[in-house]
């Protein structure tokens, strides 16, 4: 999550400076966990965190990207990691 957050940064940036126009970042997840974990603000209870993941509440919060659930059927980075019950 954080590279992706990271590269979408990148490449948000780089369109904004060719067209000249504000561009929406969504940032897709599968895991709810996470995703929860990223909306809130400090490390809660959690243990062994990070500054990426902190960075990554602060730029939520600050509204720069939105989180979106991402059925796991529909993630692509996950093909052939995790059976799939069709």
């Amino acid at each position: 999550m954080i590279s992706a957050l990271c590269d979408g940064i990148y490449l948000r940036r780089c369109i904004e400076f060719l067209s000249g126009s504000q561009v929406e970042h969504f940032l897709l997840v599968d895991s709810s966990s996470a995703r929860q974990i990223a909306m809130r603000q400090g490390p809660g209870r959690l243990k062994h965190v990070s500054g990426k993941l902190l960075w990554i509440q602060q730029v939520v919060m600050e509204g720069k990207v939105q989180l979106m659930q991402l059925p796991a059927l529909w993630n692509l980075a996950d093909v052939r990691t995790k059976p799939l019950g069709l």
